[in-house]
């Protein structure tokens, strides 16, 4: 039997490990000038010898500040033939050659409706983002101290399977805890409620399985950290669903894909008297969930919130497959200045870094990152929201990259969320994608109480004049609005499951490129 005991304990020593970096991370806030350029310094003095480097006129010694301006920003395609050289096995190309500098692995990259693209890994990327993981959970845990007491749940998705590049480098993903290292991992891994091997089953019906079990099994839940809301609802969604089969298995115990799921029939007989929909009997000291809830996921982070009553949330920073933007700190996200070195690109193609930043601005965020990705344009928009200390903090817009253009009208990821925010903010699920082709419209399906009218939302998305002016010329046919019944999120989520997505990974969007969601969805038409 477990010791209820280590699971405190442990998550008492990785708070007490963290909190050297959170008070390095806060210090830090007074000066993100100084932050930043130390950080870009380092960054070139790990990767003085790469051929990138020598290829853009930066020589060993050179600062950052004075660097930057030989490094122009790239989108991820322009870097791809560097990247594809690492991938057939050379080293030196974007990093030193150093075992901290070397390229060891890719991870896929998520939330893009183009071809799978690979993300260079080492172990200086890791340590990182480490550091960014350490700021937040001092100050996640010294500012709701009572979570230390139990367990956490830290999404674990189902495995997708590794593959290697022609140059014989692992490509996938670690577990979360992985990228600590060493003994924070090993912390993490005794705090949880799941076991990283459940992140190994590959099967999707063994990983739901043994996830309600494990949940189930924590009586002592505290936290609740997942990326995407909908990842979260969907689990209490199949905890409803398999409620009686999932006590049964609770009691007796089984072997999943040879993970053992233990019998806790004490905990069973416990909850056999409880609904399923009463979360807040399920696990009575849960105390914080963390979760996406900017943008396209703030629907579904206030669905996901009024069936967890008495539970607060903590909206999550701006984190992507390259690297760590911001960090939660109180009810701001503030810039992770000692992570990656973070610029905006804003409209006029002026390129601002963190100090120059005021109020109010936005832009694109571009990053340079320990493990080789020089000025990279993420794809994300950002808004600064203001200060603390002398440090912007930030909230996500929407992507930038995301344009649906059949016929010049341009609609990008950020505008209709922003339509939609305005038109349906307390949708269940709204998405906006092309149909038909002599012309083509766009349909809005949506699922909540209300839905716009098709007029309202044909005037909204005219709001762009290139939409505009392709309805005026009746290249565009007006736009439709269908409601749909219960599943529009898991439709979504599968959809992304088939383009190599992790479960837990899954963004939320507001527009979609695809013409066939009327086949993936349960559809009622108005």
């Amino acid at each position: 039997m477990p010791n209820p005991l280590l699971p405190p304990l442990a998550t008492a020593a990785w708070v007490t490990a963290a909190l050297p970096e959170r008070r390095r991370a806060l210090a830090a806030l007074a000066d993100p000038r100084r932050a930043q350029s130390q950080l870009g310094d380092e960054i070139l003095r790990l990767h003085a010898e790469s051929e990138y480097l020598r290829a853009h006129g930066v020589r060993p010694g050179e600062g950052w500040e004075r660097a930057r301006d030989s490094l122009p920003p790239r989108r991820y395609d322009e870097l791809a033939p560097w990247i594809d050289r690492i991938a057939a096995g050379e080293q030196g190309v974007l990093t030193g050659r150093s075992a901290a500098a070397r390229i060891d692995r890719f991870e896929p990259s998520s939330g893009s409706t183009a071809a799978k693209k690979l993300i260079p890994s080492n172990p200086a990327g890791r340590a990182a983002l480490a550091r960014g993981v350490s700021a937040w959970i001092g100050s996640l845990y010294l500012r709701h101290p009572r979570l230390i007491g139990g367990r956490a749940y830290w999404s674990i998705s189902p495995a997708i399977p590794t593959t290697r590049t022609a140059g014989g480098l692992p490509v996938g993903f670690q577990e979360d805890s992985a990228y600590l290292g060493g003994l924070s991992a090993w912390l993490v891994d005794q705090a949880q409620a799941a076991p990283g091997a459940v992140s190994r089953l590959q099967d999707l019906a063994a990983w739901r399985q043994a996830t309600l079990h494990f949940l189930l099994a924590a009586g002592d839940l505290r936290l609740i950290s997942v990326w995407s809301p909908s990842f979260l609802s969907l689990i209490l969604d199949r905890l409803r669903l398999e409620w009686e089969p999932a006590l049964r298995l609770l009691h007796d115990g089984a072997v999943v894909e040879g993970l053992r799921l233990p019998a806790s029939p004490r905990r069973a007989r416990a909850l056999g008297a409880v609904a399923p929909d009463a979360v807040e009997r399920i696990w009575p000291k849960l105390g914080l969930v963390s979760c996406w809830a900017d943008g396209e996921a703030a629907p579904g982070a206030r669905a996901l919130m009024a069936r967890l009553p008495g539970v607060t949330m903590q909206p999550k920073g701006l984190l992507a497959t390259e690297g760590l933007v911001s960090w939660p700190l109180g009810a701001q996200h503030v810039a992770a200045s000692r992570v990656c070195v973070i610029e905006l690109l804003g409209a006029d193609g002026r390129v601002s870094a963190l100090h120059e930043l005021s109020e109010g601005d936005e832009g694109a965020v571009v990053i340079t990152t320990a493990a080789g990705l020089w000025r990279v344009r993420l794809g994300d928009r950002v808004v600064v929201t203001g200060r603390v200390g002398q440090t912007p903090t930030l909230r996500f817009l929407g992507r930038e990259d995301k344009v649906v253009d059949l016929r010049g009208e341009k609609l990008s990821d950020a505008f209709v969320a922003g339509v939609l925010a305005r038109l349906c903010p307390d949708a269940a699920f709204r998405l906006l994608a092309p149909e038909g082709d002599d012309p083509p419209r766009y349909t809005l399906f949506i699922e909540g109480a209300y839905a716009p009218s098709p007029g309202e939302l044909d005037a909204a998305l005219a709001e762009n004049p290139h939409y505009g002016w392709c309805r005026r010329l009746g290249q565009l046919g007006p736009a439709e609005v269908v409601r749909i019944g219960p599943g529009g999120p898991e439709a979504w989520v599968h959809e992304a499951q088939a383009r190599g997505q992790r479960l837990g990974d899954i963004k939320p969007a507001a527009l979609s490129a695809l013409k066939d969601w009327r086949a993936r969805l349960n559809l009622r038409q108005n």
